[in-house]
């Protein structure tokens, strides 16, 4: 009976890990996806509709502002230095100024990668007396998640400075809030500088092929593949048929134009854009969920 348990146990814990290890691939590089063409000096060409930009609101919520678009370099990052006036921090009641939130949103991205790998290197806002806040709580390599509005997908992927928590009606906490940041909320607590983020979309390392790279070339070698068993084929049927039946050869061709079709498909998208990591990261949960079973016997209103 112990030893039904501990089978039983370790089921759980290498299912309970193979879900984890599922999911953690499941992100999409970003740089992958943003990446239109790569020439043969390096130079990258970017999707020109993806790109970030810096957002602001103060503690009284009165205007939104938002800053320059800016694109990544050659490296594959995005440098977003975003000035915030005193003008826009002053609340239209108090006169003085505060902080409701502020961050950098990257735009456009397509919804059916999500989420998105990415590492944020530098988060900083310098004051206008020079003083520098180093938001070293949020910087590190995140799951960059699709931010919601309203209840609906925005495409975009959102890093919400805020001195309080943004909570749902019900006191679930939607936006934890940035300890570094604690009391800016307060009318004449927070002053007018320069919000700075650097966002790196991890550029594969020289030598290394990127997933969209490894893409082209397993398409390549599947249309070679395809090419050889569609030789293959011809030669069968035509001994076969004694080389005098072109019915059968036709129909051959035809069936291998079609497994073509489906080999290029699969290169060039090896998850499907993703839904069969997520489907696969959602069944190892699930049979984690069953074994450790068996073993053991701006979301919502902004004010807030």
């Amino acid at each position: 009976m112990k030893m039904r348990k501990v089978f039983a146990g370790m089921a759980a814990a290498v299912l309970a890990s193979a879900a984890m290890a599922v999911s953690a691939s499941a992100a999409t590089n970003v740089f992958d996806v943003v990446t239109v063409a790569t020439g043969d000096d390096g130079a990258v060409t970017y999707d020109p509709s993806v790109g970030a930009m810096g957002f602001f609101m103060n503690g009284t919520w009165d205007d939104w502002n938002q800053g320059d678009w800016v694109a990544p370099d050659e490296n594959g990052v995005l440098t977003v230095e975003f000035p915030i006036s005193e003008i826009a921090a002053m609340e239209a009641e108090s006169g003085e100024t505060s902080l409701g939130m502020m961050g950098v949103m990257i735009c456009n991205l397509p919804a059916e990668s999500f989420p998105y790998e990415l590492e944020l290197k530098e988060v900083s806002f310098k004051d206008s007396d020079g003083k520098v806040t180093d938001f070293d709580s949020l910087e590190g390599k995140i799951e960059a998640a699709n931010y919601i509005d309203n209840g609906k997908e925005t495409n975009t992927y959102r890093l919400i400075i805020r001195p309080t928590d943004e909570t749902k009606d019900d006191g679930t906490v939607v936006t934890k809030a940035a300890a570094e940041a604690e009391g800016w909320g307060e009318a004449g607590a927070f002053k007018a500088g320069t919000l700075k983020v650097v966002i790196d979309m991890l550029k594969p390392a020289a030598g290394e092929e990127s997933k969209a790279d490894e893409s082209k070339a397993d398409e390549s070698k599947a249309d070679e593949s395809t090419a050889d068993e569609s030789k293959a084929e011809e030669t069968k049927t035509e001994e076969n048929n004694g080389g005098s039946d072109g019915t059968t050869t036709t129909g051959t061709a035809t069936n291998n134009t079609t497994a073509n079709n489906t080999a290029n498909n699969n290169a060039v998208n090896p998850a499907n854009s993703g839904d069969n990591a997520k489907a696969g990261a959602a069944e190892g949960i699930a049979l984690a969920a069953a074994a450790v079973a068996v073993a053991a016997a701006v979301a919502s209103k902004k004010r807030n």
